[in-house]
C-alpha cells in the first residue's frame, strides 16, 4: 500500500471511530448527569444510580466482545462497522424521551415513571457501548493490518505499529473532548432531551469516512479463521490467548491504567458537582484531560525516543499515583485543570506501548480476538466498579476514591517489569 492510501486510511479509522466514540462519551457523561440533577431513580442515592448508569456503557461488551472479535477477524472492517453505526443512532434516539423531563410531570406512579425513564436509557447505553466496543475492536485490528502493508521488515512494522497505535489513539481522546464539551453545552443552552438528539446524530457521520478503508480480501483467510474458530470455542481461546508468554501481564498492566481511566472519569462530575461547578465546567475537565490525552500521543514517537515499552509505563504509573493522591485537594475549577495535563499525559502514552506489545505477542489471525479479550477485561471492570465507586462515593466521598487508586497504582507498578518483547 502506497503512502498516501495508507495515509488516507488511517485517517478514515481515526475520523470514523471519533464520530462514533464522541455520541458514547457524551452520552456516558450527560446521563449520570442527569440524575445526580433530577435526585436519581426509585429513590436511591443519586450517585448509586450514576455508578449504575456508568456502569451499562460497558455492560453488553463483556459478553458480546470475543463474539465479535472473532467476527471482526472473519468479516473485516466495513461490514462489522455498519453495524456499528446502526446500534449507535440508535441508542441515541432512546435516550431522547428520557430527557423530556416534562413527560414524567403529573404520573401518578413515581415508580412506573422512573422505570419507564430507566429503561430507555439502559437500552441507550447498552447500544452505544456495544456500538463503541465493536469499532474499537475493527479499528485496532485494521490499523494493525495497515502497519502490516507498510512495511514487511520487523523492526520497521514494530515502529510503524507504534506510529499509528499513537495516532490512532487520538480517536478517543478527541471523542472525549468532542463528547462531553458539545454534550455540556447542550445541557446548559437547550436541555437534556435535544442534547441525546445531537449525540444520536453523530454516528450517522461515521458512513462517509468508512469509504476512506480498502476492503480486505479475505476470501482464504476468512475461510481458514472460520474452519479454526468452529473447532475452538470462546473459553477454550481465550484460554490459548492467555496462554500466550506475557499476555496476562500485559492485561493486567492495561487493566490497571483503564480502570484508573474509568474511576477520574466517574469521580470528576460527582467532585466537580459537590464543588458547584456548571455542566460546561465538569464537560471543560473532562475535554481538557482527553485533550491531554490527544496531544501526547501525537508527541509520543518523539517524545519516547529510544525507551522500551516497559519504561514508558513505569513512569506513567508513578505519575498517575501522584496526580490521584493530590485530587482529592482541588477546590476550584483550575486546580483540576492543572493536574489534568500530567495526568493525561501519564494515561495517554500507555495505550499504544499496550497495543503495540499485543500486536507483536499475538498471531495475525487472532488478532481480532486478542483485542476483544482486552477489551471484554476492561469492559468487565468498567461495568462492575462504577457500582461499588457509587456506592463508596455516597458513603466516604470522593476523595476516599482518588486515595485508594493512588495506592492500588503504587503497588501494581512493579507489574511493568519483564513485559514481553517478541512474538510467540
Amino acid at each position: 500500500m502506497s503512502g498516501g492510501a495508507s495515509h488516507r486510511a488511517l485517517a478514515g479509522v481515526i475520523i470514523g471511530q471519533v464520530c462514533l466514540h464522541s455520541a458514547m462519551a457524551g452520552l456516558r457523561m450527560s446521563a449520570p448527569l442527569m440524575l445526580l440533577q433530577t435526585g436519581g431513580l426509585f429513590g436511591l442515592s443519586p450517585a448509586l444510580t450514576a455508578g449504575a448508569m456508568v456502569a451499562l456503557f460497558a455492560a453488553a461488551p463483556i459478553f458480546t466482545a470475543m463474539h465479535i472479535g472473532r467476527w471482526v477477524d472473519r468479516r473485516g472492517f466495513h461490514k462489522p462497522m455498519g453495524v456499528a453505526v446502526a446500534m449507535g443512532v440508535s441508542g441515541g434516539l432512546l435516550a431522547i424521551p428520557a430527557g423530556l423531563g416534562r413527560l414524567w410531570i403529573g404520573w401518578e406512579s413515581a415508580l412506573l415513571a422512573d422505570g419507564v425513564r430507566a429503561l430507555l436509557l439502559t437500552l441507550g447505553a447498552l447500544l452505544l457501548g456495544t456500538a463503541a466496543n465493536l469499532t474499537h475492536i475493527c479499528a485496532q485490528r485494521t490499523v494493525g493490518r495497515l502497519a502490516a502493508l507498510a512495511s514487511g521488515d520487523p523492526a520497521t512494522r514494530r515502529s510503524e505499529l507504534k506510529r499509528m497505535f499513537s495516532w490512532l489513539g487520538l480517536a478517543p481522546s478527541l471523542s472525549n473532548v468532542v463528547g462531553p464539551l458539545v454534550a455540556g453545552l447542550c445541557i446548559d443552552h437547550f436541555g437534556y432531551a435535544i442534547t441525546f438528539a445531537v449525540l444520536a446524530g453523530m454516528p450517522a457521520l461515521t458512513r462517509g469516512f468508512m469509504r476512506w478503508v480498502p476492503r480486505e480480501t479475505l476470501a482464504g483467510d476468512a475461510a481458514s479463521t472460520r474452519a479454526r474458530q468452529a473447532q475452538t470455542g470462546i473459553l477454550a481461546s481465550a484460554r490459548e490467548l492467555l496462554a500466550l508468554p506475557g499476555m496476562r501481564r500485559l492485561l493486567m498492566i492495561n487493566w490497571f491504567f483503564s480502570t484508573a481511566w474509568d474511576l477520574f472519569s466517574f469521580l470528576v462530575p460527582l467532585h466537580g458537582h459537590a464543588l458547584g461547578l456548571s455542566a460546561t465546567a465538569i464537560g471543560s475537565v473532562l475535554g481538557g484531560f482527553a485533550f491531554t490525552v490527544a496531544a501526547v500521543r501525537v508527541a509520543l514517537p518523539f517524545l519516547m525516543g529510544r525507551r522500551s515499552e516497559a519504561q514508558v509505563i513505569s513512569i506513567c504509573y508513578v505519575v498517575v499515583a501522584a496526580i490521584f493522591l493530590l485530587y482529592p485537594y482541588t477546590r476550584a475549577l483550575w486546580h483540576m485543570l492543572v493536574l489534568v495535563v500530567p495526568l493525561g499525559m501519564a494515561l495517554g502514552a500507555v495505550q499504544p506501548m499496550v497495543m503495540t506489545t499485543l500486536h507483536h505477542i499475538t498471531p495475525d489471525d487472532r488478532q481480532g480476538e486478542a483485542i476483544a479479550l482486552r477489551s471484554m477485561c476492561i469492559n468487565l471492570s468498567s461495568a462492575t466498579l462504577p457500582l461499588g465507586y457509587g456506592a463508596l462515593g455516597a458513603v466516604f466521598g470522593a476523595a476516599t476514591l482518588f486515595r485508594l487508586m493512588g495506592g492500588l497504582l503504587l503497588l501494581g507498578a512493579r507489574l511493568s517489569t519483564g513485559m514481553p518483547t517478541s512474538r510467540h
